[in-house]
């Protein structure tokens, strides 16, 4: 939004300025023992500027707020426009949105622009300056092509910069290291942003912290000074210890000063805050038998063989759980999630990435938005829940409930039953040992091989099983606006009731006939000694049955 309005300014406060050669618009220039003061004409003072003790004279205006660093040329501002273009402009530019994107703005000024030549004609410009639609057009280059992601409060609130993309020159690191008794029923509390923190277990009754902090700028004296900002402060009390990175307040959030990078759209030119780059990495070891808990923004979090349990919360950072014999605990954003080798239980949640949890020896728990989930050979019951993703079980010792949402859901090989709920979205089954039921609207049920003990419901879809097993049977199947085709085994045992509206019944091993009735097919027979139960019942639907 900062920007938008950076070039609202390049048309007003051209038209504005009326001093020396030179003039400086101040913003945040505190640390300057006599800043420089701009003068304008009478009648514009009052509605834009006020008097403040700090800066001196800032623009105040909603429509203009203060810019850093503005350095404005007087003979150049006065050729730009005269009195009434000026108002003419002021008044198209207040008319703007402030929800408008970059390019919108611009676009618009280039409009305007044009409406104004063809009403006051174009300013005079010196051979070879440019005209306010050439330094428009070059503005919309240069703010496109820019490196800068430039964030700000409007309106004389705080300013901040971060740079990003950009290659610093100056790289400087620091390392702390230090260590501390632990016992092995202990707890490690770490809480870090902007970094990487692994936690790893050892046989040892201590803990060993290793930090590198790592600062880049444009320069090696900006460097040097900003690495006093960032420490990391270690805490222990009683079986615990608390570990957390600092970072100075001035750090994260200064004013602009003389010295920073500029940088120039059209003739504009203002500057841009030597934020740079800084990372804290930490690296801990542990007794394995302690309770482990990280809290971590902007990094990745790696945790191998621990005993103990593990909470892990992590945003914009993937999450990587090993070897872990308690019970893990994830609630992670915009990273993807590893939970391998783990012998209790887990739960994630997880939003915007993808899950992969391998070899859970008891029951998980696992929800997420936006991303795929993989499940691996899962030791107890398994509780899943997605949007706008796929699902994928392989090797499931206990029961199964998911619900899904626009993705696909897949399982294979379970040894309990499944439960599966889907909108949108296929669901496609193989290797069902236990009772199968299953739902979606808008997708489609594949069932490769089960057992005959299935209810399944499907609006705007098709129903396939391929391989039922034999035995006594206990099938329910509901269809609107679709297919149902079943390859039924000579030994199973059913008294079979069929019956579909707006549809056909098609059949190739019973010798009862089809009863038709006005729109409506059904059939009635036996498959064994008719003990079991298939029943299908279908609206718009044809049935296929087949040995």
């Amino acid at each position: 939004m900062r920007q938008i309005k950076t070039i609202l300014n390049i048309i007003i406060v051209f038209g504005f300025i009326q001093a020396q050669d030179n003039v400086i618009v101040p913003n945040y220039y505190a640390s300057l023992p006599n800043p420089p003061i701009p003068s304008f004409p009478p009648a514009l003072v009052n509605p834009v500027l006020k008097q403040d003790t700090l800066y001196k004279t800032t623009l105040v205006s909603p429509l203009v707020p203060p810019l850093p660093n503005q350095v404005l040329d007087r003979a150049k501002a006065l050729e730009l426009v005269e009195n009434e273009k000026l108002k003419a402009i002021t008044k198209k530019l207040s008319e703007l949105k402030g929800d408008d994107s970059i390019g919108d703005v611009i676009e618009q000024l280039l409009e305007i622009n044009l409406e104004m030549e063809e009403t006051f004609g174009d300013a005079p410009k010196p051979d070879g300056e440019r005209s306010v639609m050439e330094q428009l057009i070059q503005a919309k280059i240069d703010m496109e092509n820019a490196e800068y992601d430039l964030q700000g409060k409007l309106a004389g609130g705080s300013w901040k910069t971060r740079v990003e993309n950009s290659a610093f020159k100056t790289k400087i690191s620091k390392e702390i290291e230090r260590r501390f008794y632990l016992p092995p029923n202990g707890k490690i509390d770490v809480e870090n942003k902007y970094g990487d923190v692994t936690v790893i277990g050892w046989d040892k009754d201590s803990v060993l912290v290793k930090a590198i902090v790592t600062v880049g700028r444009r320069s090696e004296e900006n460097a040097i000074r900003a690495l006093d900002n960032y420490d990391v402060r270690m805490k222990t009390w009683g079986k615990s210890l608390k570990i957390t990175t600092e970072i100075a307040g001035a750090d994260e959030k200064r004013p602009i000063a003389i010295g920073d990078k500029s940088i120039r759209v059209g003739k504009l030119v203002f500057g841009i805050q030597d934020e740079g780059s800084y990372s804290i990495d930490l690296d801990i070891f542990v007794s394995t038998g302690v309770f482990v808990k990280v809290e971590n923004k902007y990094g990745e979090v790696e945790i191998e063989m621990i005993e103990g349990d593990v909470e892990v919360e992590n945003y914009n950072g993937s999450i990587s759980v090993q070897n872990i014999e308690g019970d893990v605990l994830i609630d992670n954003k915009y990273g993807d999630v590893e939970a391998m080798e783990i012998s209790g239980t887990v739960e994630i949640s997880n939003y915007n990435s993808d899950i992969l949890v391998e070899n859970i020896g008891k029951s998980a728990t696992i929800k997420t938005k936006y991303g795929s989930i993989d499940a691996v050979d899962i030791g107890r019951e398994l509780d899943i829940e997605n949007y706008n993703g796929d699902i994928t079980v392989r090797g499931l010792k206990g029961s199964l409930l998911a619900l899904n949402k626009y993705g696909t859901i897949k399982v294979r090989n379970a040894e309990s039953t499944v439960e599966l709920e889907n909108y949108n979205g296929d669901i496609e089954l193989d290797q069902i040992n236990g009772a199968i039921t299953a739902e979606t609207k808008y997708g489609s049920i594949e069932i490769e091989s089960a057992n005959p003990i299935i209810t399944c419901n499907v609006y705007n879809g098709d129903i396939v099983m391929k391989k039922i097993a034999g035995g006594e049977a206990d099938m329910h199947i509901t269809s609107k606006y679709g297919k149902v085709k079943l390859n039924l085994p000579k030994d199973i045992i059913a008294r079979m009731v069929l019956k579909t509206k707006y549809g056909s019944i098609h059949y190739s091993f019973m010798e009862d006939a089809i009863e038709k009735e006005e729109s409506t097919s059904s059939l009635i027979g036996l498959r064994g000694s008719g003990k079991g139960t298939l029943r299908i019942d279908g609206y718009s639907t044809d049935i296929y049955l087949k040995d």
